[in-house]
């Protein structure tokens, strides 16, 4: 393994505090445990790059049901959990932050968040958080990783949950969850199925004008957003006695969204006054549904070689229509539109590698990845003509978009010394994307894609780590095709599109406080991208996604989470991930620089605060979103979403009912803050500089509450 770990007695007791098999501990008054004084250990030694959570410490917690309850307690572990699913084609290319045995879920979707609370902590031996290279795979960021040891020989055990989940002047919607883990001869197993239901009912209020900012129209809308899926999980695990495995994992999942906006405007009369009433309505219905099955397969070779291979095929479909109908009372005048979306998507994936590591401080892996995609859109879209729908035409509305891809790589792990470690990557990606129907076209690409990972401990609580990625994006196949947005603009097709590639240069610092009270991070990432993805106009009048000129990007971020043991507090933990960011591209329509559109300029970032009292089995926690400016630029408009400092603010209070049986009560947008939104429509473009129209939003989210209770069997 490299770099050497080192792991921890596992007596680290309520959440952090080293200290030898030993020790014993005492409560002050305040309920929160503190460590004697000849607690002296220190968890970060010279050669250590993994800290390991075990059955002591996992015995000492209160109210934690799943493997998510637990690596909550950890400081940062709520960072590792709200990462993101792997969206990409393919497997992604060691990005994993959470492992299960030290092994990676073969599925794509089975490894987001809800997988961890589908794993009872019954189950669980120990966890342990991994500074540097993972056993199993390669991790080409400088993250953190969380692996999820799982103990032999523990009977059946399970977990539920059930809730209900509440927003202002809407309807009770309901969610449950049940899983169960047990073992029979050589095969582990574990089932779960889930529901969730949403029920949400926001308010906007714009007010629109002309160019000379003369308003002519006022439109107040509800917007009552419903939605319900269901989710089913299965996995077996057969561990045999030559000390191979073999992984099987499946998920089904649905989902139905209606989201009506029911609204009363009002016209200008004579004098200009808005008083001329009407009623509207906008309406997107959308159904999605996915299925998926992977497995994993591990086996030795031969000394020091190692045979991994995994698969997965996995199929999704999405039907989705939006329309518009709005009734002046006055006059009885009506405009209509409709667009109507079909998709179609599947995904074949093989990889397979070897893995050579005779040495102790060398890990080579060669290996290769095979993917076929598919994917079938179909898109209509009507508009009212002379009082009657009358279809339009469309650029690229019908499309079945096929892709070849083969990504092989080669790693290697090397531990130069005890404090300096080096991996290094080579992928060199293969893909051939062919497109028929309304337009016919094929393309091929080729691609290096080298990477450097330097990591050096300056001392066994600091240390630097450097990396220098050469990335290439995948391509989103919905661009190719024509579709509607969120403004009921059509965006166009474009079947020229080439992938974005980037160089990318990170440096952190990390400071580990010791006995685990926490640790700072901050970070400098520069980006330059080529062929930089922005709006740009695929035909007269209308803009799609494009491929621009060059563009860079500047982060600067500090993470960290830190227990409070300066005020007596061990069991509170403060976290944050602040950053500040410049993006700069040339515009497509107007000339000049602007920032990437959709990316949020200046500083914004997340603050949580989590506090566990465990001789009362209470838990609570604050989580706050400080937002950024949003700018976004199309050929005829210019959209600033106003919301630089405004702050999307969630808290929850969570207790030990009895046995093991927890009651969490949860508040999203307790503020219930009003977010301002400017629209500027111009003629001909803005090039042009010539404004017609402008829409000025007050957008007032709901407060969400949700309750539920949930425990272990």
């Amino acid at each position: 393994m490299t770099p050497a770990k080192i792991r921890i007695s596992a007596t680290l007791v309520m959440l952090g505090l080293g200290t030898s098999p030993a020790v014993t501990l005492a409560a002050d008054h305040s309920g929160e445990l503190e460590a004697l004084p000849n607690s002296n250990v220190n968890l970060n030694t010279a050669e250590s790059s993994t800290i390991v959570y075990g059955m002591d410490f996992i015995a000492q917690q209160s109210g934690v049901v799943s493997v998510a309850d637990l690596i909550l307690r950890i400081p940062g572990g709520a960072a590792l959990l709200n990462q993101d699913s792997n969206s990409q084609r393919g497997f992604s290319n060691g990005n994993d932050r959470i492992l299960i045995n030290g092994r990676r879920l073969s599925g794509k979707q089975n490894d987001s968040r809800s997988a961890l609370e589908q794993i009872s902590v019954a189950r669980v031996e120990r966890v342990e958080v991994i500074r540097g290279s993972s056993p199993d795979i390669k991790v080409s960021s400088q993250d953190s990783m969380v692996n999820v040891v799982l103990r032999e020989g523990v009977g059946g055990s399970g977990a539920w949950s059930a809730g209900v989940f509440l927003g202002t002047g809407a309807d009770a919607a309901p969610r449950g969850l049940a899983s169960y883990a047990n073992k029979r001869g050589m095969m582990d197993y574990t089932m779960a199925a889930e529901y969730t239901s949403v029920d949400i009912s926001d308010h906007f209020d714009t007010l629109f004008t002309d160019g000379n900012e003369v308003p002519t129209k006022r439109l107040i809308e509800t917007r009552a957003l419903n939605e319900k899926a269901r989710e089913l999980r299965t996995g077996l695990s057969f561990n045999y006695e030559s000390g191979d495995q073999l992984n099987i994992n499946a998920l089904y999942y649905d989902n139905k969204l209606t989201l009506p906006r029911p609204g009363d405007f009002l016209l200008p009369d004579a004098t200009g006054a808005l008083n001329i009433p009407g009623v509207g309505e906008r309406r997107r219905d959308r159904s999605l549904s996915k299925w998926e099955v992977g497995g994993d397969y591990g086996t030795t070779l031969t000394k020091g070689w190692d045979l991994k291979v995994l698969g997965l095929y996995t199929e999704e479909k999405i039907d989705d229509i939006s329309s518009e109908d709005a009734d002046i009372l006055a006059n009885g005048y009506e405009a209509d539109f409709r667009s109507l979306s079909a998709e179609f998507s599947s995904e074949a994936i093989i990889r397979s590698s070897v893995v050579w590591q005779a040495h102790e401080n060398h890990r080579l892996e060669l290996g290769t990845e095979v993917a076929l995609n598919k994917q079938i859109v179909g898109f209509q879209f009507f508009d009212r003509v002379g009082g009657i729908l009358v279809e339009q035409d469309v650029d690229s509305s019908d499309v079945i978009i096929k892709e070849t891809r083969d990504e092989s790589f080669a790693i290697h792990s090397w531990q130069i010394s005890g404090d300096l470690s080096l991996d290094t990557s080579l992928f060199f990606e293969y893909s051939r994307i062919s497109q028929t129907g309304s337009i016919t076209n094929s393309r091929t690409f080729k691609f290096l894609k080298p990477s450097w990972d330097v990591r050096y401990n300056l001392s066994p609580d600091d240390q630097i780590q450097l990396s220098v990625r050469r990335q290439v994006s995948q391509l989103n196949f919905g661009d190719f095709a024509s579709s509607v947005n969120g403004e009921n603009d059509v965006i166009g097709g474009n079947t020229n599109l080439k992938p974005e590639k980037s160089w990318t240069l990170e440096a952190s610092y990390e400071h580990r406080l010791p006995d685990d009270k926490g640790s700072i991070k901050p970070t400098f990432l520069y980006q330059r991208f080529t062929d930089n993805l922005q709006p740009i106009e695929t035909s007269p009048g209308i803009s799609g996604v494009g491929n621009g000129g060059v563009g860079t990007r500047l982060l600067i971020q500090l993470e960290g989470a830190i227990r409070l043991y300066f005020i007596g507090m061990p069991n509170l933990q403060v976290s944050a991930d602040l950053n500040w960011q410049k993006t700069k591209a040339t515009d497509a329509f107007a000339g000049g620089s602007i920032p990437f559109d959709g990316n949020g300029m200046g500083f914004g970032g997340r603050i949580e605060i989590r506090h566990d009292i465990p001789d009362h089995g209470i838990s609570w926690g604050l989580t706050n979103w400080i937002n950024r400016r949003n700018e976004f630029r199309d050929f005829d408009e210019l959209r600033i979403n106003q919301n630089a400092g405004r702050n999307w603010t969630n808290v929850f209070v969570e207790r030990q009912l009895f046995g093991n049986i927890v009651a969490k009560f949860e508040i999203e947008n307790l503020i219930d803050d009003v977010w301002k939104r400017e629209r500027n429509i111009f003629a001909a473009g803005r090039a042009g500089g010539i404004l017609t129209s402008r829409e000025l939003r007050d957008a007032q989210w709901s407060r969400r509450f949700l309750f539920s209770v949930r425990g272990t069997f």
